[in-house]
């Protein structure tokens, strides 16, 4: 079984669903002053933005070691401001915790998550 295929194949199809090709880029060193706020240095978090809808964030681990972080979200720099939303792991699909703009993730070493956040009448 070629497991490197089978998730590079979830990987694109993510990045279709999402539409990136038609979403804003935002690095993680603007990130990082503007709208997603790793708690560990050792995490950077970059996203794309389909503003007042959607954001897919890539949030990678830079370190040796797993890390469980917060990532504090700016909703109202997003357009998601006063709506209730939803976060999701795209490729497990599984949920997010996400409180009052704040995600909760585990990132393995030198790896990254993405998470999909929404409005929740947008489906996460």
């Amino acid at each position: 079984r070629n497991d490197v295929m089978r998730k590079t194949v979830q990987l694109w199809k993510t990045y279709d669903a999402f539409d990136t090709k038609s979403a804003l880029w935002i690095p993680y060193y603007r990130a990082e002053a503007t709208v997603a706020k790793p708690a560990s240095k050792s995490v950077k978090a970059s996203l794309y933005l389909h503003p007042a809808k959607d954001a897919l964030l890539v949030i990678g681990n830079l370190s040796p070691d797993v890390v469980e972080t917060a990532v504090k979200l700016n909703l109202s720099a997003l357009g998601l401001a006063g709506r209730p939303v939803a976060a999701r792991n795209a490729l497990t699909l599984e949920r997010t915790p996400c409180e009052n703009g704040s995600l909760r993730v585990r990132v393995l070493p030198k790896s990254f998550r993405l998470i999909w956040v929404c409005t929740r009448r947008h489906g996460a």
